[in-house]
């Protein structure tokens, strides 16, 4: 993803539709709501108050936010802000869907929020999952190996996947040297108890690259780490790199389950963290999702590898307290 930074100007137009887009459904901000734009705010460096904010309709709009790239990162800020208070709201969809119109911005994860508005959850779930990377990946293997690799996936996901060969490469990561990739990946399977591709009750080998990115970020694997992995992830990826966020937010936040595993859970992003990921992945050198082979690097140190592909150091920020808790050691944060 090319990220750009808006200028003050373009800030405060953006968060003029902001508001507004939160104000469709209600006569005043709400606390959540408040929450995103005082994080986005302190992100970019300014402190406008948002109560003085007048409205802006989206031809106005579109007529003085004439940066294309701003106008995509704008209209993906909104998809995100409907959710913020843990639902879609038909008039928050239907407002969003109008200022996309008139910036011209076709990003389908629009429809996407309005669908989540009609609770239409099961062609949701369909539309988001096609377009997810993953499933590009088993395109690939499905045209190089055969249809048989179809089932492996879902058995794989059913955990009815048993594949020796497999596991035990993926067990031989063990005897790496810690700090090294493939090692801290083991490590981070470990810390969560889960098994190793391969293994029985184990999931598809196909998101070991998701894993991966959550080593190399340093991002725990809690909620708010899964919705910081998946910005880190969409700022390196160059393809249909908002489908992810809105996948993991489902999952995480709106409550909308985007996958048949845990149920879904509400009420954790955190704008000034999911800014932050989102610009380091965008500074990357690499996509990890498009012919990055791990097996290449596994045996390569993490602090090597971020050097290798940009990976700025990891700051985090406590929700509460806004008090710096970075990591002090390499490898990926514990998840809690």
């Amino acid at each position: 993803m090319e990220l750009k930074r808006p200028s003050s100007q373009q800030l405060r137009l953006g968060l003029r539709a902001l508001k507004c887009v939160a104000l469709a459904k209600s006569v005043e901000l709400g606390e959540r709501e408040r929450e995103m734009l005082a994080g986005l705010q302190r992100f970019f460096g300014t402190d406008l108050d948002m109560d003085q904010l007048s409205a802006i309709d989206p031809d106005e709009l579109a007529e003085q936010l004439t940066d294309q790239r701003i106008r995509q990162q704008l209209v993906g800020a909104m998809v995100a802000f409907t959710s913020i208070d843990c639902e879609a709201d038909p008039a928050e969809a239907s407002l969003v869907s109008r200022y996309a119109t008139a910036l011209t911005v076709d990003e389908r994860a629009v429809r996407d929020i309005e669908r989540l508005a009609r609770h239409e959850r099961f062609g949701l779930r369909i539309d988001v999952l096609r377009r997810f990377w993953a499933v590009d990946e088993l395109r690939e293997r499905v045209h190089e190996l055969g249809l048989g690799e179809v089932l492996r996936f879902v058995k794989a996901n059913v955990g009815r996947l048993d594949d020796k060969f497999m596991a035990v490469r993926f067990h031989s990561l063990r005897d790496l040297p810690a700090g090294t990739l493939g090692r801290e990946y083991v490590r981070l399977l470990d810390d969560n108890g889960w098994p190793v591709p391969g293994d029985a009750g184990a999931l598809s080998d196909i998101i070991v690259h998701h894993d991966m990115s959550h080593v190399l970020g340093g991002y725990g694997t809690d909620a708010v780490g899964e919705i910081e992995t998946a910005c880190f992830s969409a700022g390196y990826q160059r393809k249909e790199p908002f489908t992810f966020v809105l996948f993991v937010l489902l999952q995480f936040h709106a409550g909308g389950r985007a996958t048949a595993g845990p149920g879904a859970q509400t009420g954790d992003f955190d704008c000034e963290r999911a800014l932050a990921a989102l610009e380091r992945g965008a500074e990357m050198s690499v996509d990890l999702t498009d012919d990055w082979d791990y097996w290449e690097v596994v045996g390569v140190p993490v602090e090597e590898l971020r050097s290798r592909y940009g990976i700025s150091s990891y700051v985090a920020v406590d929700p509460l307290s806004r008090q710096d808790c970075s990591p002090t050691s390499g490898g990926a944060i514990p998840a809690g």
